[in-house]
């Protein structure tokens, strides 16, 4: 946790300087996040809504603790809100993650994250993050993230992509 606080003071620090946003530019975007809403990682896809607004989906797959337990298929669902029309932005996220086989994992703990899986085959999320998108359609974010499953568990992700 101190490892993704220290993350965002970083990125927050070395975003000095001002640019033009270019989420309207490039308003899809394909990425990979690691740990995050996946828990450990997803594949996801995004989409400018407004100059403000980005609504994304993801698929990833993360290991139970126990090793008679199933791998978790996880759909995250998300909306972020930008706080600035930067290139670089701080923004607020929140979102549903779905457990697409919640019965076979019910009860367990999900292996790095500790979220533990409860009855329901929803996850709910909810973060703050930094995300920097460049002239170049490259992405960078970083989010801190409030897991709630069977415990609210805080985790962290760390996101690279491509916006075309």
């Amino acid at each position: 946790m101190r490892l993704a606080i220290l993350a965002l003071a970083l990125a927050l620090s070395a975003s000095t300087a001002r640019a033009e946003h270019t989420r309207m530019t490039y308003p899809d975007v394909f990425s990979v996040e690691a740990l995050g809403r996946g828990l450990t990682f997803s594949l996801c896809y995004d989409r400018v809504l407004t100059d403000d607004l980005v609504a994304g989906i993801g698929f990833g797959r993360t290991t139970a603790d126990a090793p008679s337990d199933p791998a978790a298929t996880v759909i995250p669902f998300y909306v972020n809100y930008y706080f600035s029309r930067d290139q670089g932005s701080l923004y607020a996220t929140a979102g549903a993650t779905i457990v697409g086989n919640s019965d076979g994992v019910e009860g367990s703990k999900a292996k790095f994250s500790d979220v533990r899986f409860g009855s329901s085959p929803i996850l709910g999320t909810a973060g703050v993050g930094y995300e920097n998108r460049a002239d170049s359609g490259i992405l960078f974010r970083v989010a801190v993230y409030g897991v709630a499953g069977g415990t609210v568990v805080p985790w962290v992700g760390f996101t690279v992509g491509y916006g075309f």
